[in-house]
């Protein structure tokens, strides 16, 4: 990493889903090519800039 690189400070989130809404946001993810991780925190930050 370079030094003039900034850091990015990442953090763990947990909740509980039921396992339907799981499995849709995993086949979401998947057709998508991303990681069920990477789905959820665009949609996090898509409501976010949405709401503001």
């Amino acid at each position: 990493m370079s030094l003039n690189s900034p850091q990015i400070s990442e953090t763990v989130i947990k909740f509980f889903v039921p396992n339907k809404l799981k499995q849709q946001l995993q086949e979401l993810a998947d057709d998508r090519g991303l990681t069920l991780s990477a789905l959820m925190r665009l949609i996090a930050t898509d409501y976010i800039k949405m709401k503001k």
